[in-house]
């Protein structure tokens, strides 16, 4: 366990030292996220896909090509006098659980305790002539009982005087380090001048903790909606033009094909694995505001099942904060 966090550190490390330091403290961002199904307006339970802490830390590096890890160079080649680059690290936890969190045995058509700890980093390509974003990122991280779930989401039940979970069954990873990539392009239509914009998306993940496809859109409503790129994320864009107040709702949705999902295909221990779907839907409403550095969202995303028997739909809330440094 020491070691493989250690390499992580090293890792992160080296994306840190490959920037020069000038640029960290102008033209950067940082994002904290919070994702729970507490903040559902509908049916808020400790179901499914329980809950997501995500950091961000993010800078301009305009001065070359940025590599993921420092090391590893992007597909594809790049005009460096057009596209502009945004480049920062990740720090991330996601928990996933069964219905019931007080059962002592384990239930195999139900989705089974799973944790994923990871850290990575990110790399945003940007074309403001042809309106379009690449987004790379590459994650290294730990599955299973070495991700913490389960002392940490107890530890928070014990804060809040709720019933403590039982992790019985959890995935339990036979190699401890995930490895996982992912890619999606945006794409920029404008409707309405400062009041309305249309983004469909497509993107693929590949590696040891999801592998899928997916494909969809987001239309952008409201005052000074913003007509650049890395809109729909948790903060203003680094590269966009700064007015003094954002108010605009977000409406998303997306259709992902399923490959392979750790906390569904118990690939890596003694488990069991339930009956996973191929196609999942998600649709996210959200409301945004941000006042000259500082933004928040709150969104709600409605996620349809995710594995059989199981028929309902699988409900969170999303709360972004974000500081931007120019």
């Amino acid at each position: 366990m020491k070691t493989i966090m250690r390499k992580l550190r090293c890792l992160i490390l080296l994306t840190l030292l490959n920037t020069p330091f000038e640029s960290w403290s102008q033209n950067s961002s940082f994002t904290a996220q919070i994702e729970n199904d507490f903040f559902a307006l509908n049916d808020p339970t400790d179901i499914h896909y329980t809950q997501a802490l995500r950091f961000e830390y993010r800078w301009r590096f305009d001065k070359r090509v940025p590599r993921l890890f420092g090391f590893i160079p992007l597909p594809g080649s790049f005009n460096t006098t057009d596209h502009k680059f945004v480049t920062g690290v990740v720090a991330a936890q996601n928990m996933y659980t069964p219905r019931s969190i007080k059962s002592t045995t384990v239930n195999p058509t139900d989705r089974p305790y799973a944790a994923w700890l990871y850290g990575g980093n990110k790399i945003e390509v940007v074309s403001p002539t042809e309106l379009w974003q690449n987004t790379y990122e590459l994650t290294v991280g730990l599955l299973g009982p070495e991700a913490l779930g389960d002392p940490i989401q107890s530890a928070v039940h014990d804060f809040l005087g709720d019933p403590n979970p039982t992790w019985v069954g959890q995935v339990n990873p036979a190699v401890p380090v995930g490895i996982f990539f992912s890619f999606e392009r945006k794409w920029l239509v404008e409707l309405l001048p400062s009041i309305s914009y249309f983004l469909p998306s497509a993107g693929f993940r590949l590696g040891n903790v999801f592998t899928d496809a997916s494909a969809g859109g987001t239309l952008l409503l409201g005052l000074n909606a913003p007509g650049e790129f890395d809109v729909t994320g948790p903060i203003p864009a680094i590269i966009a033009v700064k007015v003094p107040i954002r108010l605009y709702l977000s409406m998303q949705g997306s259709v992902r094909l399923n490959a392979f999902n750790f906390s569904l295909d118990n690939e890596f221990g003694d488990g069991y694995d339930v009956d996973k779907r191929g196609v999942v839907g998600d649709f996210v409403v959200g409301g945004h505001l941000h006042v000259d550095r500082f933004a928040i969202s709150f969104l709600q995303v409605f996620r349809s099942s995710e594995f059989r028997p199981n028929t309902s739909t699988h409900d969170f809330g999303v709360i972004r904060l974000g500081w931007l440094m120019y």
